[in-house]
């Protein structure tokens, strides 16, 4: 018993070692995974073909042969873990969910969205005839099942956009219900799920906007409905269904004991972001004077105030922060990521990076992009209008617009496509912003913006 006590924690031990290695080399990654193939033969031997002991291990080298792109043996040992899993724990077991999210996973980065389906009506399957055990690894895995949904909208074909949309925004509900029951309603813990939603919210309006089969789709009152609601009934619902959650979040942060104040004063300014998105110039104005106000109200350093305000913001951000100093720590290290020349750095150096070719205007959901390669990217300098009225001529129709790009000059660009200067100034029409505040009143901006394209975008 000592021998296989040991031999099973030397194996994991190595195994860590090896996971945490920085190791960029396939060929020494290869020799790693080559010994632990044998090294999980020895436990095997030990321990027997269907031990508990062995999944975690499976797990670990499943990650090294997907970083090689080794997707069918990866397959493979995932299969093999999930079903140890089920013969000890049972076929409808729930610690089975992370390894069905990395078979998805591992279909996805093939490109092989089809069998991610299949997967993904599997693990739906499985949602709705299991008796749930309700814990924060529920709610993780629920998130990341909804992330995936968020990339299949980007990577899929666009005849599955819509069901992508809806299932994210229902496993992001699912989350949300979860939480409330694990953790209570008021719980601090629910705030990033709520403005997950949000984001949810405009990532669909923006596709309603785009119109196409995609936009129709979403329109219907339930799939495959013969009911489509208007464009404009559909945008009023996004903006009431978004402030009232950001309504909850104000109240979570105004019933903790003590209210946080400051956490307060950040939902009053990602409201009038919000008021900001849907056009609506003359509300956006006083709640952003009012969230000002309200973070010199709670206490907070006037400097740092001010530098949150000191430049403008694309919208929507992609995370909520409660605290100026973790809004501000955001924006530096984003700044930093994208290695513009300190000498050609102006008063104002933003950053997006563009989620899919479908849909130009909309943030990339996925935070770990901004750590991708620096390519395919526009650089251009602009001035910004504030929060002043617009009237335009665009994409055909005449539109009156806020937190807009007010003129533009393309830079620089490293792109990987046909675009053309007009076609990649034709997106920056499509942005909004967060005006840049000196005490808390609205003034105009200039500054440098690089634009991060999707992969394959030109239109």
């Amino acid at each position: 018993m000592k021998t296989q006590q040991f031999t099973i924690s030397f194996f994991c031990l190595l195994l860590s070692s090896l996971t945490l290695g920085q190791a960029n080399d396939s060929v020494a990654i290869q020799d790693e995974i080559e010994l632990s193939r044998q090294l999980l033969q020895e436990l095997e031997d030990s321990v027997g073909r269907l031990d508990m002991s062995l999944v975690e291990s499976m797990d670990q080298i499943t990650s090294r042969l997907v970083s090689l792109r080794q997707f069918e043996e990866a397959h493979s040992m995932l299969d093999r873990a999930l079903h140890i899993t089920r013969i000890n724990q049972g076929l409808h077991t729930q610690n089975q969910l992370p390894y069905l999210g990395m078979k998805i996973e591992s279909y996805a980065n093939q490109g092989d969205w089809g069998a991610a389906r299949q997967q993904m009506l599997h693990l739906e399957s499985f949602y709705r005839i299991n008796e749930i055990r309700v814990d924060g690894e529920l709610i993780d895995e629920l998130l990341r099942f909804s992330d995936l949904h968020l990339r299949g909208i980007a990577e899929d074909g666009g005849a599955w956009q819509d069901y992508h949309f809806r299932q994210a925004a229902s496993l992001n509900w699912v989350a949300l219900q979860a939480a409330e029951l694990a953790w209570g309603e008021s719980d601090p813990r629910l705030v990033p799920i709520l403005y997950r939603q949000i984001s949810h919210l405009h990532l669909q309006n923006v596709a309603v906007d785009h119109g196409g089969s995609t936009g129709y789709a979403l329109r219907k009152l339930l799939p495959g409905s013969s009911y489509v609601r208007d464009k404009d009934l559909v945008r009023t619902t996004h903006f009431f269904t978004g402030a009232a959650m950001l309504n909850r979040i104000s109240q979570i942060y105004n019933n903790a004991e003590p209210p946080e104040l400051e956490a307060l004063a950040m939902s009053r300014l990602y409201l009038a972001d919000w008021q900001a998105l849907f056009n609506r110039p003359a509300e956006a104005v006083d709640t952003y004077r009012a969230a000002y106000a309200a973070l010199l109200d709670a206490g907070g350093d006037r400097t740092q105030i001010d530098e949150l305000f000191s430049e403008p913001a694309i919208l929507p951000t992609l995370e909520f922060f409660p605290s100026v100093a973790a809004a501000i720590a955001s924006r530096g290290a984003q700044q930093a990521g994208d290695e513009i020349e300190p000498s050609a750095r102006s008063s104002a150096t933003l950053s997006f990076r563009e989620w899919s070719s479908a849909f130009s205007n909309a943030p990339s959901p996925n935070l770990a992009s901004i750590a991708e390669k620096d390519s395919n990217f526009a650089l251009f300098s602009f001035t910004l209008v504030g929060v002043n009225q617009v009237s335009r001529w665009f994409r055909g129709s005449y539109t009156k617009t806020v937190n807009v790009i007010e003129e533009a000059e393309l830079l620089n660009q490293l792109i990987g496509t046909s675009a053309t200067e007009s076609e990649l100034l034709e997106k920056l029409d499509l942005l909004r912003f967060r005006p840049m505040f000196i005490d808390g009143e609205p003034q105009q901006a200039s500054g440098m913006l690089k634009y991060h394209l999707a992969e394959g975008a030109s239109n």
